[in-house]
């Protein structure tokens, strides 16, 4: 061992005392347990700081929590352990391994380089998801979320200036200097830039006024710009092609990050995430930490549920939406209202799952549901989820018929079928017949289920809406196949491809194509061409390339709390 490399444990004095004996080895010993003892407090302080760290962009991304000081020094002490024990305790490994083999002997004070990658990490993850979060957050919230990465960017290029520096003089001090800005910088963060406190509350379902007729709205999952328009221009799908021909389209722009229940909720209530609430899948009650739920975790490459203290924090189902969807606003208004398996995450009653006994696949042309059934032969575990998806599907349109919408009604249902098909079964190659049969036979059964929605045309105000589209893995999903991770599905809508808005009916221009809307327009859109006024919680606009210029004309638009 090179015993002169370690100048602030005192090489000199190490390399005297090993080649001396009595006294002087135990002077040796002991100053080598100084050393090791040296390197434990520096990995250990390193782990705490990342936690805080952590913990400052968790509570950056949860504006609803309320940021009381006992709280704060609960978590902050609770972050700080869980940092320490997961993330020092490695880096302890690492720093052994690395000295037993004598490659970085040299840094025996290594904490303040340390400090800087984990400050830079943080700058790192503050202006991703200040990119990506853009719709989960409030101005203000995430304006101060971007200061953020700016503010760790500066401290880490300080902290290295500080230590050479430090270490030109000669001065012993390093190790402190980099630990108080690792342990108490975080913390002064928050107190001098809290995060913008959010106080949300849930809106009742207040009336709209009397609709001019009924309405259907169809959430086609899977379906995206690109695919309408090719399987419009085949011919063999005549109810896509009457859809194009008839209707106005175009393209839905999706809000990032992927969080399939939010992007239909967005959908349904006409506003961002950062107004509804709906942010994840699941929340997170953290034991001694908030007493709120932590609703919106940061983003990693690797997930984020791995950046909270896992032995404290229970899974617990998230909050429903705080605003009501569109179909409650009509019934409030003396609308009968049916929403069927409308995703999201709604208050009990909100949306209804049809009877088990109504899946059945009797409602399916024979020779096309046999034929299916020979297509999805060599793919056992695919088809036995596509199965799944379709008999959910009939028991949806099954109870859709039984609801026929009048004058007086409004049919909501989601349609998946398509969207299995699409993940498991995409053909992505010329030589991919026997996917592409599977998913031209599922587009047949959606255009039959779609023909009997158009029945009702002549009746209601029809919209077929896909929040989202499909597409290939992205370079992350391959690295962690190629790795032997990640999952079996061929496309995926992680990547937020532009999902589709069909709109058919009275006051709508036939044959059209508008320009890109964003999800939040679809609620606001269909409030204007029932006759209806706008809720001032609605966050998006009209559509105005989908509506009839004389229609814009003579109907001003309401605004309504």
């Amino acid at each position: 061992m090179d015993l002169e490399a370690y100048p602030e444990a005192g090489g000199g004095e190490l390399r005297a005392a090993h080649e001396g004996g009595g006294k002087v080895g135990a002077r040796y010993h002991g100053l080598v347990i100084m050393r090791v003892r040296g390197e434990i407090f520096q990995v250990l302080v390193a782990g705490a700081g990342g936690g805080l760290l952590f913990l400052v962009l968790l509570l950056r991304l949860n504006p609803e929590i309320h940021e009381v000081p006992w709280h704060l020094m609960r978590a902050a002490v609770l972050w700080g352990l869980w940092g320490a024990a997961v993330l020092g305790l490695p880096l302890a490994l690492v720093v052994r391994g690395i000295r037993r083999a004598g490659w970085l002997g040299h840094l025996s004070c290594f904490l303040p380089q340390v400090a800087a990658i984990l400050f830079l990490l943080a700058a790192g993850l503050a202006r991703v998801n200040a990119d990506i979060h853009s719709a989960f957050l409030t101005g203000s919230a995430h304006r101060i979320l971007g200061q953020d990465a700016v503010a760790w960017l500066a401290t880490a290029l300080v902290l290295l200036g500080v230590d050479r520096w430090l270490r030109r003089r000669g001065d012993r001090r390093r190790i402190g200097v980099a630990a108080a800005i690792l342990l108490v910088l975080p913390g002064l963060r928050l107190l001098t830039e809290p995060t913008p406190p959010v106080e949300p509350a849930p809106s009742v379902a207040r009336s709209l006024g009397r609709a001019s007729r009924g309405l259907v709205v169809v959430g086609v999952e899977g379906l995206d710009l690109n695919l309408l328009l090719a399987s419009a221009s085949e011919g063999r799908y005549p109810t896509l092609s009457r859809l194009v021909s008839e209707g106005a389209w175009g393209a839905l722009r999706p809000h990032r990050p992927f969080l399939r229940r939010s992007q239909w909720t967005s959908v349904a209530v006409g506003a961002y995430p950062r107004a509804h609430g709906v942010k994840s899948r699941w929340a997170w009650k953290i034991h001694g930490g908030f007493p709120e739920p932590v609703r919106l975790l940061p983003w990693t490459p690797v997930g984020s549920a791995w950046l909270l203290p896992r032995p404290v924090s229970r899974r617990v189902p998230p909050p429903p939406s705080l605003l009501p969807p569109l179909w409650e606003r009509l019934a409030a208004g003396g609308m009968t209202a049916v929403a069927l398996d409308w995703p999201g995450v709604w208050a009990p009653g909100t949306t209804t799952e049809p009877p088990a006994g109504d899946r059945s696949w009797g409602t399916l042309e024979v020779n096309l549901r046999h034929s299916l059934d020979l297509a999805l032969a060599p793919f056992p575990e695919e088809g036995e989820a596509l199965h799944h998806s379709l008999e959910r599907d009939m028991a949806n349109l099954a109870a859709a018929r039984r609801a026929r919408p009048s004058s007086d009604a409004t049919v909501w249902l989601h349609l998946g079928a398509l969207a299995t098909a699409r993940k498991f079964l995409e053909p992505l190659e010329v030589g991919d017949t026997d996917e592409r049969a599977i998913q031209e036979l599922v587009l047949e059964m959606l255009d039959e289920e779609l023909e009997q929605l158009l029945l009702w045309r002549a009746e209601a105000l029809i919209a077929v809406v896909s929040p989202y589209g499909y597409a290939r893995p992205d370079s992350w999903e391959r690295l962690r196949r190629l790795l032997g991770g990640g999952g079996r599905w061929r496309t995926s809508p992680r990547s937020c491809p532009d999902g589709v808005l069909v709109l058919v009916g009275q006051n709508v221009v036939p044959g059209t194509r508008f320009e890109e809307a964003s999800l939040v327009d679809v609620a606001p859109t269909l409030c204007y061409l029932l006759g209806l006024p706008v809720a001032h919680s609605m966050e998006g606009n009209v559509i105005r390339g989908a509506v009839e210029p004389s229609y814009l004309a003579r109907t001003p638009l309401r605004v309504v709390d």
